[in-house]
């Protein structure tokens, strides 16, 4: 296509006929993982209004969509009315109206698309509003590639070179005259080559669209690709066959599902001669004889190691092995296995399909066959046998795991691992609408089990000084990240049995991101459920199970006088007797928050010189006691153990071992970092009384959170005494030396010496009191941790997480900021923000003004939709660490 082609008047035609595709996919399905993906489509019957645009792209998974036209700017929402079970392309419709009145289309002729036809590319390329991309055709009958995980098979490709990139998918290839000759697909990985599909069946299926007839398609779960002669010939195929095919080459089996038609009838490898005696020149030619004989047994001829035979193969409705349900239980989604994933790991279309392993089913990436002992060949068998299964049952499951297909695998988990969890089924219409239903809620009236758990080890299997070792005990969280019953963030790790009479077990808070989280302690294989029911600002969290039927061999941590010094020798004691030497490195602060959303430690923490150490354990003296715990915390987006002596945690060691649950450790709202002496003198320390410390220096306060007091402690003061006493270590700011409401603070600021009166505050205090999912955003009344980061607290909204696929990250809501204002209004507080969204209806705009910690303020419009539904969560005052839901 030479460039004195192109017009304005052209460019103007065909870009009106283009628009973007918006989609937001809120759950696993298929080969496709939760997001939100942006690609192109374009119209190609406007009276109509459907569009052309890729299956990768627009699924028949739960989604939304929306199409934003190029001309005037307008969007709209769109619905699938045509989604391909096989290929790469799918029609969607919007409302024909005024907005949409400029809106042109595009002829699609895949007759005209020949090697060396000049082409252009008009798309969304790379996130650019209609960019014009030039090339050339150079193939037209291509196997199909593999893009995007999608496995397209039976249809021919074309091949060309328009150099583009993300966002182009979906976008019209056309001539000179402006007719499609091809959609862009997808492209290569090391080369600068792009693959468009062939159209001959997108404008097959667009005839009976337009004219309302019923659209087949058949399958006979086998795949072929086009084999050149070259090829052919030295499978050892006659040169008479070969010259009697087409010049391209002839069609060669590829990949036969098991158990399908086609197993036991077709190898690969087989050379296909003709069909019912019709001689086929391509995949597209095959494809069309198919779906011509849904439901018919078809003669195939074929040559399989130079001997002519045949095969008499059903073809089957493919939209019938389509999957049309999803369950979404027990913090997992499940559907029936359909042809994309038989196809990409060679699995009968048979069993039920876990795309994303989480949940309770943590441990299986595949297909499932069997649950509790009882076959599952699909869904609906699936749903009959976990519907009677009660809540804390330990079950086996039979799967198949998609990594590893030539083997069968058990695992053991319990299902589903927290009570009262709602099943709910997804179903697709014919017009490819998705909508839920209610099943069931777990049956939780089980009467505790009275069986009593022993281990394999006596008594005097331990040694004395390896006593330690029995006190570890796994445990498992869930960390929930929005309203749905499906969970993101999954951590197994060990705890400390503090008091096993009483169920208390302390772990790494680490470990356990949000006090909403579930948490299971697991004994001997039995997984019990567990609470929250302290919070240390140390990085510890205390938590309790029932331990009333559990006589096993756990025993109580037993603890040392000794403070662990640089240069000493130790030993980590992990679970399951593991013993690592180590020597300690250095103890430094550590005043930084070990997590975001808890107050910060203000203490000096053990590094270690080991090799291969635990994540979890506790550091024993010489006989075999713990004098520090080893536990991981997050520093630096990275999860790393330290050590923290035990002498700073033993008040609560002692009442949890008394079986009271200690008092609530009180924490300044500030961090602290060290510094040298003479830095100490640059900021107005006097020098007669520099001697009362040690030599390693004092302490500044480094962050403090916004406070109206006017006595309060400021960022940059140096600490002199707290309550008269001279702060010589960094432990003595730490969260466990504090009891009183306030504490008379010496500070040096602006080189005067001043006394202020610092309030403390509680762990509990630290949290946010309510949370709320609105647009898939978590939304929290900010905490402590988020006043140490901000200028001033601008609303009590605070943007925490995003859930994927929803209209939170579709439309870029930026987390860490104060939402100020829905549609105008102002929403400083929780009362007025559920006001306001408790009018915003599905498929509504609302728009959302946002400040950050930094003062800066932005603004976004959110699109609202049905997969994404506002839930209240409060913290109950009576119980700090228990949570109730509601719905807004």
């Amino acid at each position: 296509m030479a460039d004195n082609h192109i017009t304005s008047e052209w460019a103007s035609s065909v870009s009106n006929a283009v628009v973007t595709i918006h989609v937001a996919v809120p759950y696993p399905f298929d080969t496709k993982s939760p997001g939100t993906l942006q690609g192109t489509g374009f119209v190609v019957d406007k009276i109509n209004g459907l569009i052309l645009t890729n299956r990768h792209l627009v699924g028949d998974e739960p989604l939304t969509a929306r199409a934003v036209f190029e001309c005037g700017y307008n969007q709209d929402i769109v619905r699938p009315v045509y989604v391909d079970p096989c290929h790469d392309f799918a029609f969607v419709k919007y409302n024909v109206g005024p907005l949409t009145s400029k809106v042109e289309e595009i002829p699609i002729r895949p007759d005209l698309a020949r090697v060396g036809l000049d082409i252009r590319v008009l798309g969304n390329n790379d996130g650019e509003v209609l960019s014009f991309h030039q090339g050339v055709i150079s193939r037209v009958n291509r196997n199909p590639p593999e893009l995007h995980g999608f496995w397209d098979i039976m249809t021919n490709y074309i091949q060309g070179s328009s150099d583009t990139v993300g966002g182009s998918s979906g976008s019209p290839v056309v001539d000179k005259h402006g007719n499609a000759v091809g959609m862009l697909s997808g492209g290569g990985f090391t080369a600068s080559i792009d693959f468009y599909l062939d159209l001959t069946l997108p404008l097959r299926v667009l005839k009976s669209l337009q004219s309302g007839k019923c659209i087949y398609r058949g399958t006979i779960q086998s795949s072929w690709m086009l084999q050149d002669p070259a090829t052919c010939a030295a499978r050892g195929i006659s040169r008479e066959i070969i010259n009697n095919s087409d010049s391209t080459g002839l069609l060669v089996a590829h990949r036969v599902i098991p158990e399908g038609p086609s197993d036991g009838q077709i190898q690969e490898g087989d050379v296909l001669l003709d069909v019912e005696g019709e001689k086929i020149e391509s995949l597209v030619h095959f494809e069309h004889l198919l779906d011509r004989r849904v439901g018919d047994k078809i003669t195939i001829r074929r040559l399989r190691q130079g001997q002519d035979g045949q095969a008499e193969v059903l073809v089957q409705d493919l939209f019938k092995i389509t999957p049309f349900r999803l369950l979404q239980f027990a913090g997992a989604m499940f559907h029936d296995v359909r042809l994309q994933v038989a196809l990409k790991w060679n699995l009968p279309i048979n069993g039920v399909y876990l795309p994303e392993a989480i949940g309770c089913f943590d441990e299986i990436s595949g297909v499932i066959h069997s649950v509790d002992g009882q076959p599952t060949p699909n869904l609906v068998t699936f749903m009959d046998v976990v519907r009677k299964i009660y809540h804390g049952k330990k079950i086996a499951v039979g799967f198949q795991p998609v990594s590893a297909t030539q083997t069968s695998h058990k695992t053991v988990t319990l299902f589903p691992p927290w009570p009262n969890t709602n099943a709910k089924l997804w179903t697709r219409d014919s017009g490819y609408f998705w909508t839920d239903s209610d099943l069931w809620v777990t049956q939780v009236d089980r009467a505790p089990s009275s069986e009593v758990m022993h281990t394999n080890q006596s008594d005097e299997s331990f040694d004395a000084k390896e006593k330690n070792t029995a006190s570890l005990v796994r445990v498992k969280t869930y960390n929930q990240l929005d309203n749905t019953v499906v969970f993101r963030d999954e951590y197994e790790f060990d705890g400390l049995v503090i008091n096993v009479s009483e169920g208390f077990v302390l772990i790494s808070k680490a470990n356990c991101l949000s006090i909403m989280c579930t948490i299971m302690v697991i004994v001997e294989d039995e997984e019990i459920p567990a609470k929250i029911v302290y919070d240390h600002a140390l990085n510890v969290v205390v938590i309790q199970f029932d331990s009333s039927h559990v006589e096993c061999k756990l025993r109580n941590a037993t603890f040392g006088q000794g403070v662990l010094k640089e240069n000493d020798l130790t030993k980590i004691y992990g679970r399951w007797g593991r013993k690592v030497e180590a020597t300690v490195r250095c103890i430094e602060p550590m005043s930084g928050s070990a997590n975001p959303s808890q107050p910060p430690m203000n203490a000096e923490v053990i590094r270690l010189n080991a090799s291969n150490p635990p994540a979890f354990g506790v550091l024993v003296d010489d006989d075999g006691d713990a004098v520090a715990l080893w536990l991981p915390i997050w520093s630096n987006g990275e999860m790393k153990s330290v050590g923290i002596s035990v002498h700073l945690v033993m008040p609560i060691i002692k009442s949890l071992q008394q079986g009271i649950l200690p008092v609530e450790c009180r924490t300044l709202a500030a961090s602290f970092r060290k510094i040298d002496k003479v830095a100490a003198r640059t900021f107005g320390v006097p020098q007669e009384i520099l001697p009362q410390f040690e030599e390693r220096g004092l302490y500044q306060a480094r962050q403090v959170a916004i406070t109206s007091s006017e006595t309060g402690l400021l960022a940059g003061d140096v600490v002199l005494y707290i309550n008269g006493k001279p702060v010589k270590r960094l432990w003595d700011l730490a969260p466990a030396v504090f009891l009183r409401e306030s504490l008379l603070m010496t500070v040096i600021r602006g080189a005067e010496q001043k006394s202020l009166n610092v309030p403390t505050f509680t762990t509990s205090q630290w949290h946010c009191k309510s949370s709320i999912w609105c647009l898939g955003a978590k939304i929290d009344t900010p905490d402590f941790s988020t006043a140490m980061i901000t200028r001033s607290l601008y609303s009590q909204l605070f943007v925490t997480e995003i859930a994927p696929g929803s209209p939170a990250q579709e439309f870029k809501v930026p987390p860490r900021h104060f939402i100020t204002h829905v549609n105008g209004k102002a929403t400083k507080d929780i009362e007025t923000f559920i006001k306001e969204i408790e009018a915003i209806r599905e498929h509504t705009w609302c728009q959302l003004t946002l400040v950050g910690t930094d003062g800066v303020s932005t603004s976004t419009a959110v699109l609202s939709n049905r997969f994404f539904k506002n839930k209240l969560a409060q913290r109950k005052d009576s119980m700090p660490y228990q949570w109730e839901r509601l719905e807004i």
